[in-house]
């Protein structure tokens, strides 16, 4: 309590008008304290005085299936999320540095005042933010409320964001007949079939802030008006709605030879921009690949670099994961999810999970003599082989993403 009220201190008096005519000094005499004093504060006060950014974070998932190398086959799709920070109210708690979760504690005492305490601290956490970033706040505040407007973006509350989520793209299919296939294929080919979509969602992502930047939106008559003011802005967005397609018939199979080029891809990203907002601002981009597949090890292990792998992936009850740590492949982070881990208990076959959706994720049947020679019914029925082996991958898909 003594060290945010000093830090406080110190923001107000290095923020005042009357501290710029002091000497030099001085002023970095203010300066070296003020950073002394912040470091010394608990994890869980900085944490709630932190100037926080945009984040947009782009998951692409790959349904994955294969038929003894008879063919590979893959099932793309992508969503796009944005977090706008928002400011929540103190509570006495500790920060999970690992994590970066604040947990709070247990305050039932009958000899101490714990509300008193986290109601001072508060006090002074509100004077900071607006002395430094009033602003900001209110930026981010018009942003997350304008968002909110817009027909056909979802959201929900997370303690330090609003989460706003685009529709899921259309599912792109590709498959390959033959011959080895390895895991960094997998993830190569995956990173080039989202990448038009991810690069035009977030176009249009950055296009709508900026729009909602461009409005001058304010607080200064209240709240209702403010809410009025957006109302009559935003709800649809067409860029947006345009996004909103049939996500349940799949895309025309894509060959190889018509995959977008693949180009370097960073897994993070940051800029400050500071034409949009009266404070700058960081806007953050991070990439995530999830590969789903339905019993794992009969899938992963016929890879020919499965070996270079192994040694990250967790079993559980039997299927091969990755828990916490991702797996990075040329430099992407790529998650496992084996969809036998979430399928209802006495309905575990991709058939009856197909059920649980419209009969477009239906399983396609085939006769017994096909099902047990793949590569026979490949060259009897290409086609219809070729739809069978597909569905498989889109079904894991649909039931993981």
């Amino acid at each position: 309590m003594i060290l945010v009220s000093l830090y406080t201190c110190c923001i107000d008096t290095t923020n005042s008008k009357e501290f710029f005519n002091e000497s030099r000094e001085i002023i970095s005499d203010f300066k070296e304290k003020e950073k002394e004093i912040y470091g010394r504060l608990d994890p869980s006060i900085r944490h709630h005085i932190q100037k926080r950014g945009i984040s947009i974070k782009a998951n692409t998932y790959i349904g994955f299936d294969t038929n003894s190398l008879v063919s590979a086959q893959l099932a793309v799709t992508t969503k796009t999320y944005v977090h706008i920070p928002r400011v929540t109210g103190y509570k006495i708690s500790v920060l999970d540095e690992k994590s970066n979760k604040v947990i709070k504690l247990k305050t039932n005492s009958p000899s101490f005042n714990y509300v008193k305490i986290e109601s001072s601290i508060q006090m002074c956490i509100n004077r900071i933010r607006s002395t430094k970033y009033s602003h900001h706040d209110r930026d981010m505040l018009i942003v997350s409320e304008c968002l909110r407007m817009i027909r056909g973006l979802s959201y929900f509350e997370h303690p330090d964001y609003t989460i706003f989520s685009l529709p899921r793209s259309i599912i792109q299919p590709y498959i390959q007949y033959g011959g080895s296939f390895s895991f960094k294929q997998i993830v190569e080919i995956s990173s080039s079939l989202s990448k038009t979509y991810l690069d035009n969602s977030n176009k249009i992502l950055m296009k709508l802030i900026k729009t909602i930047s461009d409005k001058k939106f304010n607080l200064v008559e209240g709240r209702d008006k403010f809410c009025d003011e957006i109302y009559k802005v935003f709800g649809g967005y067409k860029e947006i709605e345009e996004l909103t397609g049939d996500n349940v018939t799949p895309l025309p199979l894509i060959p190889f030879d018509s995959l977008p080029t693949l180009q370097d891809e960073k897994r993070l990203t940051r800029n400050y921009v500071n034409e949009l907002f009266d404070q700058k601002v960081s806007i953050t981009n991070t990439k995530s690949y999830y590969i789903i597949a339905h019993l794992t090890p009969a899938d992963l292990s016929l890879l020919s670099d499965f070996k270079d792998i192994k040694e990250e992936l967790t079993i559980v009850n039997g299927s091969f994961v990755t828990i916490g740590k991702p797996i990075t492949v040329s430099g992407k982070r790529v998650h496992i999810r084996d969809t036998m881990l979430l399928a209802p208990g006495s309905s575990r076959s991709l058939a009856n999970i197909g059920r649980l959706y419209s009969e477009e994720f239906n399983k396609v049947k085939i006769n017994k003599e096909d099902l047990e020679d793949m590569q026979g019914f490949l060259f009897r029925d290409k086609e219809k082989f070729t739809e069978y082996a597909l569905k498989d991958a889109i079904i894991s898909l649909i039931h993981a993403s």
